[in-house]
């Protein structure tokens, strides 16, 4: 039903269907964390995921609007447990991977608020202080597996265009759908790496327990 509800989304936003965008919107990460609680995931992860589902909603309101920076804020509250969900899988000596990942998404941060500040005006330190919690999630993905590092990427894409709509500068070309499409994909992949890692460490004890 999730990837149903993505392509239902997905393209409805370049045709033009206003109203199918606005219904399909706040289903995507709850029925996401359906999923993860179907296949057994982390409840971290699952609480994460409805905290996206909430700031997805509110995010609807408008950018003007103090909902947004209550959204802004549930987002910033699923990426703390989503940074907690994702260290907790952290392959064994993957310090050295997390510790150059972690040197690259801190310039990257570094550079998108020097960029967005000006245009920000008072929302200039809450997103500032979403961007350091933005980065930490992408950071921490590194350190589980590929699909989860790719999903963080991801995520930190569709943000970054995000806050530049923020910031008033100029746009890609149909950049909401590419907000929309980099977040889905991004939050599938950090999910669907969780559970994998996750899997693979269970088989992995199995396989202890029976030796």
């Amino acid at each position: 039903m999730f990837g149903i509800f993505s392509c239902i989304h997905l393209i409805a936003h370049p045709v033009g269907w206003t109203s199918v965008e606005e219904a399909t919107k706040p289903a995507l990460m709850s029925l996401l964390a359906l999923y993860v609680l179907a296949s057994k995931g982390q409840r971290a992860l699952i609480f994460a995921l409805l905290l996206s589902c909430a700031g997805d909603i509110l995010l609807m309101q408008g950018e003007s609007s103090s909902a947004f920076l209550i959204g802004m804020s549930c987002f910033g509250a699923g990426h703390v447990f989503l940074i907690y969900a994702l260290k907790s899988q952290h392959r064994p000596n993957c310090a050295r991977i997390v510790r150059g990942a972690a040197t690259i998404y801190a310039l990257l941060c570094a550079g998108l608020i020097l960029l967005i500040a000006p245009g920000l005006g008072s929302m200039s330190i809450p997103v500032a202080v979403y961007s350091l919690l933005l980065a930490a999630t992408a950071t921490a993905s590194t350190g589980v597996n590929g699909k989860a590092a790719l999903g963080g990427a991801l995520f930190f894409i569709s943000d970054t265009l995000i806050a530049t709509r923020l910031a008033h500068l100029p746009q890609l070309p149909q950049a909401g759908l590419i907000v929309m499409a980099t977040y889905i994909a991004g939050q599938y992949l950090l999910a669907s790496g969780l559970l994998k890692s996750a899997t693979a460490a269970n088989v992995l004890r199995r396989s202890d327990v029976a030796e």
